[in-house]
Formats: structure tokens, sequence, C-alpha cells
């Protein structure tokens, strides 16, 4: 049986764009809503802003998205993982994709991946991310092969001009120190080049 088209007043086409508006907004709300909950720890997902230092977490959600990273350099209580977070969920909003690894979970990804034959795929997937967050940088195990990669990470990504976010409570000298002698000062060197940096209260230099 043919079906009959069905003409609509103005006013119906007008609600019918609406409501399908409404139902994108919504069906974006809850695809970034499911994003922000994968990407964040529970601990973290609530954090007050004024309970952060208001200067340091002004600094760290005015970056924008470019070629310039992020570090977030501060002793360990000063606030520096909870800015770092509310600045990945206002990019998340802006539509960008994340990843995100605290210190232990990177070296114990790259392990797992590399031992189940994925791991080129991986930090493939890695250098190519719009965003990359590394909390407490220096603080992972430095394995070998979780070394060679978060360097040969680092080094690419910045080839591609693509940021790193990171916080770190370590001055350079001391993830130097506990890194290998020939990718230790390269690896800070570079950090330094390819990102800029919110210094929080009590810092060493």
């Amino acid at each position: 049986m043919r079906r009959m088209n069905r003409a609509l007043c103005p006013e119906c086409v007008v609600m019918e764009k609406e409501r399908d508006a409404e139902q994108q907004a919504e069906a974006t709300r809850q695809r970034q809503e499911a994003a922000w909950h994968a990407l964040c720890p529970p601990l973290y997902r609530e954090t007050d802003p004024d309970r952060l230092p208001a200067d340091k977490l002004a600094e760290a959600m005015s970056w924008q998205w470019g070629p310039e990273g992020l570090l977030l350099i501060g002793p360990t209580g000063t606030g520096k993982t909870r800015c770092a977070y509310l600045l990945l969920k206002r990019l998340l909003k802006e539509g960008r994709v994340i990843r995100a690894f605290d210190c232990a979970a990177f070296s114990h990804e790259c392990s797992r991946r590399f031992r189940d034959g994925t791991g080129e795929d991986w930090t493939d997937g890695l250098a190519k991310v719009e965003v990359v967050f590394l909390d407490d940088v220096g603080k992972m195990s430095f394995t070998e092969r979780a070394e060679t990669e978060l360097f040969a990470r680092v080094e690419r990504r910045g080839a591609n001009k693509l940021p790193i976010i990171g916080t770190t409570n370590m001055v350079g000298a001391d993830i130097e120190a506990k890194a290998s002698a020939d990718r230790g000062a390269p690896l800070v060197r570079r950090l330094r080049e390819f990102c800029g940096q919110v210094v929080f209260e009590g810092t060493r230099r």
C-alpha cells in the first residue's frame, strides 16, 4: 500500500526540528558523560573548583588545544591532578579524544600490550590521539620497555605537533636520575620543549 506524504504545518516543522535537536543534544551529553566516567577516576569526578588554588586553576583552564602541551608541577596534595581533570572535562565537552594514564597504568598497559602482540597498534594510536594525559610523570616503573615507549611517544607527539598534558612532583633532575642515562636527559629536555608549565606553590626548581 502506497504511503501518503503528510504535509506538516510550519509550526509542526519547527517543533519537529526542535525535538530532533534536543534528542541530538541529549545523545551527545550521554556520550560525553560516558567518556568522562571512563576517563576520570571516581575520586576526581566531583572536584570542587573552589577548593583549588584559583590562580593555578585559571592557568590550567586557559590552556587551548594545540601543539604545545602542559605540565602541572608541584608537591603532592596541591591540586595538580584535580586541576588537570577539570581541564580534561572541558576538552571532552569540546569533542577532543583523550587517553589518560596514572603512574602505574602506562607501564602496565605497555607490558600487557606487547605481551599479547598488540603493542605496535597501541603505541601508534597513542601517537595520533588528540590528547594524552600522564598523571605523575616520572613515578611510573621505568622498565626498559616502558621507558622506551614513553620516550618514543613524547618524541613522536612533539614531532607531530600533538600535545601531552601531565602532572609531576618531580623536578627534571629527579626524572633524569630515575631513567637510563641515554634517555633521562633527552626525555626531560623534550618535555620542557614541548610543554608549557603551571608551577604550584612549594615546587623545587
